[in-house]
């Protein structure tokens, strides 16, 4: 079961459901960091696959705490949209639904959790231009539990859609090096 995370704000809260889309801004053409912001970013959103959760951990802004809402499931690979040309996008579908969610602080001080949760420890602390990081199967279990702990009224969707097809799909052609000699050392 693999699972990432996804930090946003109030304002991509307030629009993901409408779209249905997750995104990932790309940074500014400008800076010393671009490139290597860039192409984390894209490989980041080049490695979600076809039924991979993913949560939405939503910063403090306005609330004293950050919370991770509901479980999505991808149902596209990643696209542009050049009515947003500065996102990366990729759709999704409800795999869980929840009412409530669960704190930061819930999650990172759990007295029962006897496992490390490194990467979402990582996320918190890394400072790096990432569109999402990934979880662990254990961490990804562990982030549901703990919102079907806190929603015994949940609903669990399986999946209904196999793939999504959407213009303007990334795509990394290989064969554009077909006559090139590779050699590995």
């Amino acid at each position: 079961m693999k699972g990432r995370i996804f930090v946003v704000d109030h304002i991509f809260m307030e629009n993901v459901n409408d779209k249905m889309e997750i995104k990932a801004k790309l940074p500014p053409i400008s800076g010393s960091r671009l490139f290597g912001s860039l192409t984390s970013i894209i490989a980041d959103m080049y490695q979600l696959q076809l039924g991979d959760y993913v949560f939405l951990w939503e910063t403090k802004g306005n609330n004293p705490d950050s919370y991770i809402w509901g479980v999505y499931r991808i149902i596209s690979n990643p696209f542009f949209d050049y009515d947003e040309p500065e996102y990366i996008k990729a759709k999704i579908e409800l795999a869980y639904s929840f009412k409530n969610p669960i704190t930061e602080y819930d999650i990172l001080n759990d007295p029962y959790n006897k496992i490390d949760l490194w990467n979402i420890v990582g996320k918190k602390v890394a400072d790096k231009s990432r569109a999402s990081t990934p979880l662990s199967p254990y961490e990804t279990e562990f982030l549901i539990q703990k919102l079907i702990n806190e929603n015994p009224d949940y609903k669990f969707y399986n999946r209904k859609t196999k793939k999504v097809k959407i213009n303007n799909e990334i795509k990394i052609n290989y064969n554009k090096y077909e006559n090139k000699e590779i050699t590995n050392y």
